[in-house]
């Protein structure tokens, strides 16, 4: 009977002891009881950790999970563990001991294996046991709301690895892509500031507790996935809470969470572990999610919102997409000071504007048109080919001597090109110096032999003065192909002016015994060598553009009529591009790491203040060799490396590294130096090929008498013995060898990056890359033979290895770069995931059939790889100014301009604090293809992500202090790399590394 007296049933149930479990109902929240004198108390979490402590239940993170390879484990995790984990008692211990003792490995029958915590933390790929073990980034183009209608996802990301790896991946990721937006909002005091579409902080705090909380058991990966209204995060497994059921549904404004980790190991290791900011993954209990509330509360967003299920948590972040667009919108009205040199053309067929593709069936007809009418408007055409027009005005010839002026002419000449961007045209007018020479054939022949001057480019007076190629040549006629015409015809020799490379003018003036400074006058009338010479240029563009819009235009073009508007193009931030203006991206500066984690923007301030990245001692054994002559000089050039000057401090402080040398060896004539370098090598057969890299060459080589290019001077001689036969080398010129002040640093850094040691790197991953190969190939004088080469960068842009071709013919390009490509990615094969995502960039661009070679290698090696194509131009005339007056002139550093859907205009040498630019600084044309492996979402390339992938690798330049150089390190040791092999090249055998430098920056 029941209280009422109505009859009542009671179900007995009766359950023994079990020693290895907790008895529990089924559903969403488990209920266990624990018989206490006369009564079922409900168990806590906490008395449900005790009872599970006490019959020894095992826990999931601790139990065996597979065999242990030391090959297994991820060293850089690794490194950084030992460091926090009880580092005095830990400091010797082996790899294993240290796991050991830390509950990553266990021992079964005398073997270690790896726990399954131990496995997910110090793993390099986790993935390979537990594949579910990972992040999962999807984007949708509907709102939430809407998500049974998604369709496919129009992005899928992986972050794979250890676990702290997949979290630092997905915080740069997020931080540094344009996967979220980033809305303009007007300051008070005038102006704007940026705000984020999420605050960091809370898809950050969504991040980690999802890693740290999840249920590894379950076969599902974290799912974040995004709507326009909306970031969810999927995690596997139901939060828990301590001392309560949470309700399954409810926000962080009415609960506060303070849950039960599902995975305390983990959650112990990333409360040890820092991030490259010092900051702990984790930090203390609930105070992660109180962040996020308070982050979304300051950002006027909605409240975290959770929705927990029997094995899934849900969390909810929303973004109130539709006010804060409606508030950029309203603010967007600002006229912009920045602007570049492209003025819109408005083509119109009577009142009816010409569309894009009807244009582009008249486009040769309308360049051909413009440059025939600044031929009709007294204009000179220099230059005409590839859809560029290089002119100037008769007449307008800057004034030099007049014995120079004999030979040589400068003129103040633009260039004009049509451009087109998101369907709109423009002409980009740019302006330079050109240079021109003015002697007849039969006055410069007897400077050069036949050889020289046969094939080169001219101009000749046959029914007008006409462009043309000489075929062949004696004193009194010429043949000359003639362009226009395609026949080849003969003229009088004093009818003929060839054009002439600066070499050879350079030549003439020599023999002529003209005394005059070319080079420094090019780089004067080209605004080359002077600061704050952006506003110059923009003036004169500005100038003459006025000037043919009312001269040279309209154009007639058929039907069409083409007028130039006289204002340039604008840079806009808070709204999408239109005919006027194109739109401007923000960077801001990437920071490198130095020793013991400190980070600097100010690459020279860091060396010299932290020291090296690499802190490990070293030692370098230098091998020294001059003329006896400067004996004296060079032993006070060693010691200097040693002790450092002025804000060096040394080579043993500021590279960790001591200097060594038994005597500087010495040599009556310079010539003599690679017979001494011959002897040593036959009495130390042992330096050859020596892989510890604890040996160097330092070698005087005087430049005096000697053409910078000659390859029989000791320079390249020297240089390539060494190389070939494995043995780093530093060339030392006279000017540092006479007065090292302000040069020791880069000196000393260049020797030791030689040698092996890692003078800076990035404190982050560079965000979604996995590898960076630059490819490059150079070419023989003549064009006949070629030779290619690729570097490769970690994406936390380290060095790691080169390799190169040997000589090939032209038509077999293609070919052996996919070869080329093929051995690198075989190298790196026990370092790649299986879905590596792998950037190649290259400066001289590569053809379709090019391309598709490579890829086709690639796809073999890494059939699940993402490859993506990245070509860095900067052999282009755009350039972007900017009117504050506290500028330079030019676009400031870290800005870029998007082109088009996969193109970028990036300033990597504009205004800045770092140094004042000379001359005027241009952007780098970057244009990004992405092939994909089949089953992921053909997306648009992300323009943001390319812009920082390409900004932070121009700080990685180890040849010099300086705080960045204008390429990506990709490129600018693939153009060092060029040089040096061009050089050895025009010998007669190929040139081949020695494999032990192939893992140093040996051309630097």
């Amino acid at each position: 009977m029941d209280e009422t007296g109505s009859p009542n049933k009671i179900c007995l149930i009766y359950t023994p002891y079990t020693d290895n479990a907790i008895c529990e109902t089924p559903g969403i929240n488990p209920r266990a009881w624990l018989r206490s004198g006369s009564q079922n108390v409900s168990l806590t979490q906490e008395m449900r950790e005790r009872l599970k402590n006490q019959k020894r239940i095992v826990d999931f993170e601790a139990t065996y999970c597979c065999p242990f390879n030391p090959d297994d484990l991820d060293h850089e995790v690794l490194t950084e563990f030992r460091k926090m984990f009880h580092p005095e008692s830990a400091n010797d211990f082996t790899d294993e001991r240290l796991l050991y003792e830390a509950g990553a490995i266990t021992q079964q029958d005398g073997n270690y294996c790896f726990t399954y915590a131990g496995l997910l933390f110090f793993a390099a790929n986790p993935q390979r046991v537990l594949p579910q073990s990972y992040i999962r980034l999807l984007r949708f183009g509907v709102p939430a709301a809407r998500f049974q209608e998604r369709g496919l996802p129009m992005l899928e990301q992986q972050f794979k690895g250890p676990i702290t790896k997949q979290i630092r991946a997905a915080r740069t990721f997020f931080r540094e892509s344009a996967f979220f937006k980033r809305y303009q909002k007007r300051k008070d005091g005038g102006g704007f500031i940026e705000e984020p579409e999420f605050p960091p902080n809370a898809i950050d705090e969504a991040i980690v507790n999802a890693v740290a909380h999840r249920d590894y058991r379950t076969g599902l990966p974290i799912e974040c996935e995004s709507y326009t209204d909306a970031f969810v995060v999927k995690n596997p497994g139901r939060i828990l809470q301590r001392g309560a059921d949470l309700p399954n549904e409810f926000s962080l404004v009415d609960t506060v969470l303070d849950s039960m980790p599902k995975n305390p190991k983990l959650l112990e290791w990333l409360k040890l572990m820092q991030d490259p900011d010092g900051t702990a993954y984790v930090q203390a209990i609930s105070e992660g999610t109180k962040q996020m509330l308070r982050g979304m509360t300051d950002l006027g967003l909605p409240p975290p919102w959770y929705r927990l299920s029997e094995n899934e948590t849900l969390l909810k972040l929303e973004n109130n997409v539709v006010a804060r667009e409606a508030a950029l919108l309203a603010a967007s009205q600002v006229k912009s000071t920045e602007f570049g040199n492209l003025y819109f053309f408005q083509i119109r067929q009577g009142e009816t504007p010409v569309t894009r593709a009807a244009f582009n069936v008249r486009y040769r007809e309308f360049v051909a048109t413009l440059r025939d009418a600044l031929m009709a408007n007294d204009w000179y055409i220099d230059k005409f080919g590839f859809g560029r027009i290089i002119a100037h005005r008769r007449g307008t010839d800057l004034g030099v001597p007049a014995d120079v002026k004999k030979i040589i002419r400068f003129y103040p000449a633009y260039e004009f090109q049509v451009r087109e961007y998101f369907n709109h045209f423009y002409l980009c007018v740019d302006y330079k110096c050109h240079v021109l020479n003015v002697l007849r054939l039969h006055k410069i022949a007897p400077h050069f032999s036949i050889e020289q001057l046969t094939g080169r480019r001219c101009v000749a007076s046959k029914d007008g003065w006409r462009e043309g190629r000489i075929s062949s040549f004696d004193n009194e006629f010429t043949k000359v192909y003639f362009f226009d015409s395609e026949v080849e015809e003969q003229v009088p020799s004093d009818s003929v002016i060839p054009n002439c490379s600066l070499a050879m003018l350079e030549t003439v003036l020599q023999k002529e015994r003209v005394t005059f400074d070319l080079s420094g006058t090019i780089k004067k009338f080209s605004l080359a060598s002077k600061t704050g010479a952006a506003r110059e240029r923009s003036d004169k563009i500005t100038a003459l553009v006025q000037y043919i819009a009312n001269t040279i235009f309209p154009i007639q073009v058929g039907e069409f009529e083409v007028n130039l508007t006289t204002e340039p193009i604008q840079l806009v931030e808070q709204t999408s591009h239109t005919d006027k203006s194109l739109r401007v991206f923000r960077l801001s500066e990437p920071t490198v790491e130095f020793r013991q984690h400190h980070a600097a923007s100010d690459v020279r301030k860091g060396i010299t203040e932290y020291g090296a990245y690499d802190n490990d001692p070293h030692t370098i054994e230098l091998v020294p060799i001059c003329e006896s002559s400067v004996h004296r000089n060079m032993v006070i050039l060693i010691e200097r490396l040693k002790t450092g000057k002025y804000k060096y401090r040394g080579a043993e402080r500021t590279f960790a590294t001591k200097f060594t040398y038994s005597t500087v060896i010495t040599v009556d004539e310079i010539g003599d130096i690679r017979c001494e370098v011959e002897r040593l090598l036959r009495e130390h057969p042992c330096w050859e090929g020596d892989k510890s890299l604890q040996r160097l060459f330092l070698v005087h080589t005087p430049e005096q008498g000697y053409a910078k290019d000659d390859i029989s001077s000791p320079y390249y001689v020297v240089k390539r013995l060494l190389l070939e036969k494995g043995i780093p080398c530093q060339m030392v010129d006279t000017p540092t060898l006479l007065d090292a002040n302000w040069k020791d640093l880069n000196l000393a850094l260049n020797i030791t990056a030689k040698c092996g040691i890692t003078p800076w790197v990035l404190p982050d991953a560079i965000p979604d890359a996995d590898f960076f190969i630059g490819l490059s190939y150079t070419s023989t004088r003549d064009g006949s033979r070629l030779m290619g080469f690729a570097n490769v960068f970690t994406n936390y842009g380290k060095w790691l290895f080169y390799s190169g071709n040997t000589a090939f013919d032209y038509d077999q390009k293609s070919k052996r770069l996919a070869s080329l490509v093929e051995g690198m990615l075989t190298k790196l094969a026990n370092q790649l995931s299986p879905t590596p995502r792998i950037i190649f960039h290259y400066s001289e661009k590569l053809s379709k059939e090019d391309r598709n070679s490579i890829l086709t290698i690639a796809r073999k090696v890494c059939p699940e790889g993402t490859f993506v194509f990245v070509w860095v131009n900067s052999h282009h005339n755009v350039r972007f100014f900017d009117n504050r007056p506290e500028t330079d002139g030019s676009l400031r550093r870290g800005s870029y301009v998007q082109a088009s859907k996969n193109k970028i205009y990036l300033s990597t040498t504009g205004y800045n604090p770092f140094r004042r630019a000379m001359g005027t600084p241009k952007p780098l044309e970057v244009t990004e293809w992405v092939s994909r492996p089949e089953g992921l979402p053909r997306s648009d390339p992300d323009l943001r992500v390319l812009a920082v992938q390409v900004l932070n690798l121009t700080k990685l330049n180890w040849a010099s202090t300086d705080s960045f150089c204008g390429e990506p390190i990709t490129l600018k040791y693939a153009g060092d790399i060029a040089y040096l092999t061009a050089a050895f090249l025009r010998r007669s055998q190929p040139f081949t590394l020695n494999p032990a430098l192939e893992m140093t920056p040996w051309f630097i």
